[in-house]
């Protein structure tokens, strides 16, 4: 099952953040954000930091998207927007499995020499604001079936309001898995973040 959380420290260590039951992010994220300009503060681009440590390989980021935390929200409660569509053969979607705002499961299958099957489940909610007018929600996923090929996939994304018209999002990704390393995990941060990107702007999933 997901792990339950209370709350968890925020950017400030004299501020805490209190996440509803079941959506508190898996660690803090030590990114650092892009550097923005005097014309545009706060660019729509994404810093990373990856590795390995003793648990797991890991992804760390921050991006910011000129878009409102409403409107974030509405891209990530898309399956297609989160899935990893690159690096799977197929998956499938089951919705409102869990009883929050946005609940899924993504069923997916890997069709490499051997055929590899597993589910992560998604649960986002509402961390702040009102449901017309979030100014936080939240995002975690869990690997919660399927071959040991995928021993651990876990993670989460915090969306927070900069202002009325700009979100920052700030992912911290973990996987063990066969032939899977921190720059796979990479690669599909890259991809949910341009998916949200694509989204929010009107256009075309990449």
């Amino acid at each position: 099952m997901l792990a339950l959380g209370a709350c968890v420290i925020a950017c400030s260590s004299d501020v805490t953040t209190e996440f509803p039951p079941g959506l508190a992010p898996i660690e803090d994220v030590g990114t650092a954000p892009p550097i923005g300009t005097a014309m545009d503060p706060h660019p729509e681009t994404l810093a990373l930091d990856k590795g390995l440590d003793d648990d797991s390989n890991w992804v760390h980021a921050v991006g910011y998207v000129h878009g409102s935390v409403k409107d974030v929200y509405a891209a990530l409660a898309l399956p297609d927007v989160v899935a990893d569509r690159h690096n799977v053969s197929s998956y499938s979607v089951v919705t409102n499995v869990e009883s929050y705002d946005v609940s899924f499961r993504l069923h997916y299958k890997i069709n490499n020499v051997i055929t590899v099957e597993f589910e992560v489940t998604f649960r986002e909610g509402r961390v702040s604001g009102t449901a017309d007018a979030p100014t936080a929600v939240s995002l975690v996923y869990e690997r919660t079936f399927g071959s040991n090929l995928v021993k651990m996939m876990r993670g989460s994304i915090e969306v927070n309001a900069v202002d009325d018209h700009t979100s920052e999002l700030r992912f911290a990704q973990r996987m063990v898995a066969t032939q899977t390393n921190e720059d796979n995990i990479a690669k599909w941060t890259q991809s949910i973040f341009a998916s949200v990107l694509a989204n929010v702007h009107g256009q075309p999933l990449p």
